[in-house]
């Protein structure tokens, strides 16, 4: 008989009973609960909503109930000045958390301490385990309390809209801004978690057992020691450890049966470190430890300085003597040499073919020698090409020198009708050509081209294209050149690494040439 999944907007209470059952993962009598809040304007929301919500599960040795409001003004957000903030922190019963819980995805209301607020459409997604960081990051414990030995479980309520959000989310400087002031007040990144934006989030952590892992020196074996809670009554236990490889190949994988006696286990890893070791009751059916990759320290490099006695001193040209320390270098090694094979793997000189970055538009050198002047085409070519794949909502172009021919050269080649584009140059004479445009030429061109004039935005030099509003995050490339020099003098097109810092560079600029003043041509 096929079974149904159920509905992903109904909290699953048998899972957060079984989670938060005594003795499972801990003895949980309360919870903690931390809001982040707002108080929109009346046209957006007549009740507070939810900017985020964490709750935590702790075993309080004195139940009381504390309310700490801060007050409204200590967490103000200059770029919605008309917005206000606030953070509530409380504890309440594990029956009362229960109770909301349920009644936020049944009738879409949330209360909140004595205050009762109608709530968005919220998704409910089943548990989740997250481990501890180590020298890998985990993105999600940037919003979870002291997630530092077993791990967590989480379940999550996802706002299913976010449609009452939209000027925070909208806008990565407000939600920097936002995410700067909480953590003045509680440990929390929203700007770094921005899809979490909104959402009610539900931490159970793992204090059933702690774990403590050593490795021998000159040793491949890895050894845990397994403590249980004092309350907890030992029960039998299988272990998984495994290796990825950094070919994505699959190294090592074992697999060790701890009964309720046995305090520690060992296992052989044939290829070292970094592993990753989970603890799975079978009783329970959970995991009730993890880690994500982990390694021990068994090398450690460093470098000295000795500094010579002597300085580098040298008369610029306008006469002016300047001196420069100098100092040698040397690098040593103390404890175990890498394995020949990870140290080669390590030392590969490319990760990727250059053929394959080209073919992908993220780096293509032209020009090379200066003798290819077929290069400009090509060059243009590439430009629209990415225009067309990744402009299809949004297009930003930010270069000091683009002129008229520039914007029909790139920009009036965008497929997409009514895509929002906006430009940036730095042109103190700009043609009129493009008010001389038929209708027909400007059919769904939806452009704004704006400049720095006076007081308002500042001069620039780099040149980049932007898409904003990708479906994975903003994306940018590094022009190397204008847009008038594209293929004729040697330069570089390259992706960049981090598209939202451009994408907040340029936004910032472009909300500060706003005047009519700074207005050099739109049509939309």
């Amino acid at each position: 008989m096929r079974v149904l999944p159920k509905e992903r907007n109904v909290t699953d209470k048998s899972e957060i009973e079984s989670l938060l059952r005594k003795g499972t993962l801990g003895f949980f009598n309360c919870v903690e609960v931390k809001e982040v809040f707002a108080i929109p304007p009346r046209d957006i929301s007549s009740q507070p909503i939810n900017i985020f919500t964490i709750i935590v599960a702790t075993e309080c040795s004195e139940f009381l109930v504390e309310e700490r409001k801060y007050d409204l003004d200590s967490l103000k957000v200059n770029k919605l000045s008309n917005w206000k903030f606030g953070l509530k922190s409380y504890k309440i019963s594990v029956e009362e958390m229960m109770n909301n819980l349920v009644h936020l995805t049944k009738v879409n209301m949330w209360h909140s301490l004595d205050d009762s607020v109608a709530a968005p459409a919220y998704d409910y997604i089943p548990k989740k385990f997250i481990p501890q960081d180590t020298f890998e990051p985990i993105p999600m414990n940037k919003l979870l309390k002291n997630n530092f030995f077993s791990g967590s479980y989480i379940l999550e309520w996802q706002n299913s809209t976010k449609f009452e959000l939209s000027q925070v989310l909208s806008s990565p400087p407000v939600l920097q801004e936002l995410s700067e002031q909480v953590q003045k007040h509680v440990p929390l990144k929203l700007a770094s978690m921005s899809d979490k934006i909104g959402n009610i989030v539900l931490q159970i952590p793992s204090e059933i057992i702690r774990v403590s892992y050593t490795s021998p020196q000159n040793s491949e074996s890895l050894i845990g020691k397994v403590i249980w809670h004092p309350k907890a009554t030992p029960r039998k236990l299988i272990v998984t450890i495994r290796r990825d490889g950094q070919d994505k190949s699959l190294d090592d994988f074992s697999i060790v049966t701890m009964s309720p006696n046995d305090c520690s286990f060992k296992v052989i890893c044939a290829h070292g470190s970094p592993y990753k070791v989970v603890l799975w009751d079978k009783v329970s059916d959970l995991i009730v430890s993890a880690t994500s990759e982990s390694s021990f320290i068994k090398t450690i490099a460093f470098s000295s300085r000795a500094i010579e006695p002597y300085s580098r001193v040298f008369t610029k040209p306008n006469g002016i003597k300047d001196s420069v320390p100098l100092h040698t270098v040397s690098d040593f090694m103390v404890g175990e040499d890498n394995k020949s094979v990870e140290k080669w793997m390590k030392a590969r000189v490319y990760k990727n073919e250059a053929s394959e970055l080209k073919n992908r538009k993220e780096f293509i050198q032209y020009n090379a020698k200066g003798k290819e002047k077929g290069s400009r085409e090509q060059a243009l070519s590439d430009i629209r090409y990415l225009i067309s794949k990744y402009g299809e909502v949004e297009v930003w172009l930010w270069d000091p020198y683009l002129d008229a021919q520039c914007i029909l050269d790139t920009m009036f080649h965008n497929p997409s009708h009514g895509a929002k584009m906006r430009a940036i140059t730095n042109l103190k004479r700009f043609s009129p050509y493009l008010e001389s445009l038929p209708n027909e030429s400007l059919c769904g061109i939806n452009l704004q081209v704006r400049m720095p004039h006076g007081a308002n935005g500042w001069d620039f030099h780099d040149r980049f294209l932007i898409f904003p509003k990708f479906e994975h995050g903003p994306l940018a490339w590094s022009l190397g050149t204008s847009i008038n020099s594209l293929g004729k003098e040697h330069h570089i097109l390259q992706k960049v690494s981090d598209g939202q810092l451009i994408s907040d560079a340029f936004d910032t600029l472009w909300n500060n040439i706003q005047s009519e003043m700074c207005l050099v041509w739109k049509n939309n």
